[in-house]
């Protein structure tokens, strides 16, 4: 096959072989090959991001306080403070590189890592972040696609 599609859910043994197999083989043609990961990969991202951003703001008053700056309190207290996000924030492909994973989900980074380094000229590889992966329980779900596809309200459970 030309394209090979490979999902990293639950048992990751078939693709990982699938994947090292396909990086150590020199190919005359072309392929790609496509990992379908989950979103869990990137699951601490956003904590990551939020911890940076108050290390970062630490980091300011202790520099300003170093040189000679005097902070009143209630400034500092009021630097520290979080802002309120008016929108929930986004994950950017830019952010890729510094994506923090569950570690339960670390093996998926690992894997999904060693997938875009075995990029060549024959072979071309993608990962691909999927929302939501779900299998043998649709039923329970069909109500609330239904709904979203006819832009109904989506039931609560």
């Amino acid at each position: 096959a030309d394209v090979i599609v490979c999902p990293l859910v639950d048992d990751t043994m078939e693709t990982e072989a699938a994947a090292k197999m396909l990086c150590h083989t020199h190919f005359e043609v072309e392929k790609t090959f496509v990992v379908v990961s989950s979103v869990l990969s990137w699951a601490n991202t956003l904590v990551a991001r939020k911890a940076q951003s108050i290390a970062d703001k630490r980091a300011d008053i202790d520099r300003r306080k170093a040189d000679g700056e005097e902070i009143e309190p209630e400034e500092e207290e009021e630097l520290m403070a979080e802002e309120e996000e008016e929108e929930p924030p986004v994950l950017e492909e830019a952010e890729y590189q510094s994506r923090v994973p569950h570690s339960r989900f670390q093996h998926l980074k690992e894997l999904e890592v060693f997938v875009k380094k075995a990029n060549s000229e024959t072979l071309h590889t993608h990962v691909v972040f999927s929302g939501m992966t779900y299998g043998a329980g649709e039923q329970g779900l069909k109500e609330a696609f239904k709904c979203a596809h006819h832009q109904l309200p989506v039931p609560m459970y």
